[in-house]
């Protein structure tokens, strides 16, 4: 009986940095995954020729910098997920400015209560699909860095809380109330915050939410790879715990987000 397996591939694509690790497969281009960054990956994989018994499974982890999250209110009584995906289209274009044509949606959809809804530029897609078709590999699937995170640990998601998910230095993060996503924001940063500058910016956001005698959860919870995330049991006044995530992330994401690895 043969015991050849297929080899597991993950491929990382951050903003700058492309990253694509297997068992005998290391990869790391200074590119941005556009289509520039796909032909420089291209060529290195011809570059010795790789021989393979059985076609490799690709997973993909992409940089929440490279996406768009928002949440999607359903509103009373929707009978269909087209409707539901009209009301998200509709939610995209009034937050960030224009229709969602060129980008691909994602999303755990529901009925009955908020949820968070992600987009993924199809560019980007068509891209890693050619890759994926023209190397012979068999593509598990294209996951966005946070939203995968947060799969990972639903059981774990308290009813009423802040959530934060943090990879390089993208911070996703949101108000829990009443087992229900209240609100919903992705930062990029610039460079690494400093936990008086990461304090500041959630203050603010916690006083843009507190209106009118609303009552806000007192702690934090985080998960992610990120090191400039608060470590101890106090962030500013409230109660601040790290999560954990079960499986890491893709060794192949973290390259691509500039970590050593």
């Amino acid at each position: 009986m043969s015991r050849l397996k297929a080899e597991r591939l993950t491929l990382g694509l951050g903003a700058q940095r492309i990253a694509l690790l297997g068992e005998s497969t290391r990869i790391v281009l200074e590119q941005p995954p556009d289509a520039a960054g796909f032909a420089a990956l291209q060529a290195a994989l011809a570059q010795p020729a790789r021989k393979t018994w059985l076609a490799p499974r690709l997973q993909v982890c992409v940089a929440d910098s490279l996406l768009r999250y928002w949440l999607v209110q359903p509103p009373a009584n929707v009978a269909s997920l087209a409707v539901l995906q009209a009301v998200a289209e509709a939610r995209f274009s009034q937050l960030f400015g224009s229709a969602p044509a060129g980008w691909r949606l994602r999303a755990d959809w529901q009925l009955a209560q908020p949820f968070i809804a992600c987009a993924l530029p199809e560019v980007l897609c068509h891209s890693v699909q050619a890759l994926a078709q023209q190397q012979g590999w068999r593509l598990d699937g294209i996951a966005p860095a946070a939203l995968s995170a947060l799969n990972r640990v639903a059981g774990q998601i308290p009813d009423d809380g802040w959530l934060g998910v943090a990879h390089g230095l993208d911070l996703l993060y949101g108000l829990r109330l009443a087992g229900q996503w209240h609100s919903l924001r992705l930062i990029s940063f610039d460079a690494v915050p400093s936990p008086a500058a990461l304090l500041e910016r959630l203050q603010g956001e916690a006083r843009r939410l507190a209106v009118a005698g609303d009552s806000l959860p007192s702690s934090w919870l985080w998960l992610g790879e990120a090191g400039w995330l608060p470590r101890g049991e106090r962030f500013g006044d409230w109660r601040s715990q790290r999560l954990g995530q079960g499986a890491a992330p893709a060794q192949a994401l973290q390259l691509a987000l500039g970590a050593s690895a």
